[in-house]
């Protein structure tokens, strides 16, 4: 197992990006799984809560949309519906 060239192309790249330890441990923690991995890192509502903190001190609804991956409009719905109300983030 030593011989990286050896490996599927997915363990490759786990092994370009982590090293070979980790990549092991993925291997024989996850083999013979399917994984999918969310788009976002963050739970919605603590996004929420990072981009109406953004907001309120001067970023842009453009520079919110690049930051976050979102479109525009999403920024601007997501501060409609929760400007003055850090509470409740449920989009």
């Amino acid at each position: 197992m030593n011989e990286i060239y050896m490996w599927k192309q997915i363990y490759q790249e786990f092994y370009e990006s982590v090293g070979k330890e980790a990549t092991l441990k993925i291997y024989q923690t996850y083999s013979g799984n399917q994984i999918s991995f969310p788009k976002r890192l963050l739970k919605p509502q603590y996004e929420y809560e990072q981009i109406m903190n953004e907001y309120r001190s001067g970023l842009t609804i453009t520079d919110l949309a690049i930051r976050h991956q979102y479109s525009e409009r999403t920024i601007y719905r997501i501060i409609n519906r929760h400007e003055g109300d850090l509470d409740t983030f449920n989009l």
